[in-house]
């Protein structure tokens, strides 16, 4: 389940295999099904387990573990995958004519 989640919108990591991740903020580049191969941002080529799908994602994040495909140990870093459940969409106002809004406030 992507949980509202789209490829190109800003998350906050919420949860990580990785303490240093949680509280920060990625840029979810493409949903991976399981089993799937997919093109990391540094050229590495990857495979999802089995058993689950995750969010390609960019952002000041370590990403530490063995790499599905050839097994290495490998540490990461500006990429990892994460699963739905450990990130949260962040949505905002569309903040493009808050000045006008403000303005048009103060003159009323």
């Amino acid at each position: 389940m992507k949980s509202g989640l789209e490829a190109g919108c800003v998350a906050l990591v919420i949860d990580s295999v990785n303490p240093e991740n949680v509280g920060k903020s990625v840029t979810l580049l493409s949903w991976f099904e399981a089993g799937e191969f997919f093109n990391a941002p540094d050229g590495t080529l990857g495979q999802m387990p089995s058993n689950t799908g995750g969010w390609l994602c960019v952002g000041d994040i370590v990403c530490v573990g063995k790499m599905y495909v050839s097994l290495r140990d490998f540490r990461n870093y500006g990429w990892c995958i994460f699963p739905s459940i450990y990130l949260m969409p962040l949505k905002g106002d569309d903040v493009r004519y808050y000045d006008d809004r403000n303005k048009e406030r103060c003159n009323a």
